[in-house]
């Protein structure tokens, strides 16, 4: 019986016994630009509690229209990690208001110094902000290399057009290093951000 306790089944006073609450997915931290800023750093936040981490970025916005595309940096020790060794894969579509539509594959190529987060530059306000979600897998694992998968949602400045693009990569260097966050940065200029973070066991 979907959505009922057992143990309220046989209760005659009108009192409803309360589902437990789960521990496993637990909201751990919000970090925030003050302002328009060159970088946003959630740091100091992972611990043996969970495995994985899940990250909502809620309306980020460059600081001028379609100029931009959001990076991702790995960090460890408290330090952002620069190597060139980040390999990525990524795809996408569009609608616009015109009826235009479209799916792709983007290669943004091996070797890379920062996972490129998302397809296509985006809207500079809060209507036409970049939404969605990033998942870190095992990052105090020091035996794999470490990885990533987003999804993501956006308008381009014109709000005409919607996008959504999904990626993955790895990090392939420091496998035997645990990280400590993430740095989130524009390809050029200032961002506006809020992320919240949680723990998965």
């Amino acid at each position: 019986m979907s959505g009922i306790i057992s143990d309220n089944l046989s209760k005659s006073s009108g009192l409803i016994k309360s589902a437990s609450v789960s521990v496993d997915y637990v909201k751990l931290a919000t970090y925030a630009t003050s302002g328009a800023e060159s970088e946003l750093v959630c740091d100091g936040d992972f611990s043996s509690t969970y495995q994985h981490y899940m990250y909502y970025l809620n309306y980020i916005y460059p600081s001028s229209n379609d100029s931009a595309h959001l990076y991702m940096r790995y960090r460890s020790g408290g330090s952002t990690l620069t190597g060139s060794n980040w390999k990525i894969s990524s795809s996408g579509g569009y609608n616009d208001l015109n009826g235009s539509q479209s799916t792709n594959v983007w290669d943004p190529g091996y070797n890379n110094s920062a996972a490129i987060l998302h397809m296509g530059q985006w809207g500079s306000d809060q209507v036409t902000g970049l939404t969605g979600h990033m998942y870190i897998y095992d990052p105090l694992n020091t035996v794999n290399y470490k990885r990533y998968s987003a999804w993501f949602g956006f308008m381009r400045g014109d709000e005409d057009t919607m996008k959504q693009t999904w990626s993955c990569g790895v990090y392939t260097t420091g496998q035997g290093t645990a990280l400590s966050g993430i740095t989130l940065y524009p390809s050029t200029g200032n961002i506006t951000a809020t992320v919240t973070m949680y723990g998965i066991k």
